[in-house]
C-alpha cells in the first residue's frame, strides 16, 4: 500500500509536534550532560526532562548515542568532546 498515511507522516519533517520533540530532545542532552556522564544517562531520563513520551524518543532516534550524534552535529564537535569523550562519530543527522 503506497502513499499510506504513516509514510506520509515520515516524509514531513514540519509537523509542529514532531519539531517540538526534535528540538526539545536536542536541548535536554547537553543540560543532562553538565549534570551527568553520558553513560549514567538512561533515555527515561531524557523524555522526563523533555516531557516527551518513551515512544516519542524512538520516533526520532533509535537510541541516545543518535541524539548524542545529532546534538555534537548542531553544537560542533569540539564542544561536546570534553563532556563525553570521543564517542561521537562522524555521520549526518538523522533527518
Amino acid at each position: 500500500m503506497e502513499g499510506t498515511v504513516t509514510s506520509a507522516k515520515r516524509a514531513m519533517p514540519t509537523d509542529a509536534r514532531w519539531i517540538r520533540s526534535r528540538k526539545a530532545l536536542n536541548a535536554a542532552l547537553p543540560a543532562l550532560l553538565e549534570e551527568r556522564a553520558f553513560d549514567q544517562l538512561t533515555i527515561r531520563e531524557i523524555t522526563a526532562r523533555t516531557s516527551t513520551g518513551y515512544a516519542t524518543f524512538f520516533r526520532h532516534y533509535p537510541d541516545k548515542e543518535a541524539l548524542l550524534n545529532d546534538v555534537a552535529t548542531i553544537l560542533h564537535r569540539p564542544a561536546i568532546v570534553p563532556l563525553i569523550g570521543d564517542k561521537v562519530e562522524k555521520r549526518t543527522p538523522a533527518p
